[in-house]
């Protein structure tokens, strides 16, 4: 039973061990609606990359107002999905702003890790403004979401894209002893 217990012990913390989370820089900044203002503000962004149980994911957390904070994750996988969406996305925004169309409209929904999907959708402010909405959920229900501008969506795309192939930069903390 000692034994037992010891194994036991020592599996769980090679389990903590085994996760990597790293921040990653980027100029990527997410939107969140304010209804206090009634509109749509730049908020306080940062991404991570973790590597945890076989799996590797993308995390973008958008600071919310008060203590709420929107994550979306994408795993490594599913990179071609997410890049479809976006250049639809991107394809779409072009059409809407150079024909002065107002839309709101499901882009598609892709894949990601633990059984959670990201829903991607388009969202026009007005005729100029056409946001990409970024949703994380389960069975269909995607409250977890935050917007980004064209600027910031191609911020993501290229984001997915160094992910993807493995060329994400990280900070080398081993010198902080």
């Amino acid at each position: 039973m000692k034994k037992l217990s010891i194994i036991v012990v020592m599996v769980l913390l090679s389990a903590c061990v085994a996760t990597m989370q790293k921040p990653i820089e980027s100029p990527l900044k997410g939107s969140v609606y304010n209804s206090v203002a009634n509109k749509y503000f730049t908020r306080p962004t940062r991404i991570e990359y973790e590597e945890a149980s076989g799996q590797t994911r993308l995390y973008v957390y958008v600071k919310g107002y008060g203590r709420s904070e929107t994550r979306v994750w994408f795993g490594k996988q599913y990179v071609s999905q997410y890049l479809k969406m976006i250049d639809k996305y991107l394809k779409w925004h072009d059409m809407a702003y150079k024909d002065k169309d107002i839309l709101d409209k499901e882009i598609g929904i892709a894949d990601s890790a633990g059984g959670v999907n990201v829903k991607f959708s388009i969202f026009s402010g007005n005729s100029k403004s056409h946001y990409l909405v970024l949703g994380s959920g389960l069975f269909g229900s995607y409250t977890n979401q935050f917007m980004l501008t064209k600027e910031n969506a191609k911020h993501l795309r290229g984001l997915l894209v160094n992910f993807g192939g493995g060329k994400l930069k990280f900070t080398d903390d081993s010198k902080y002893k």
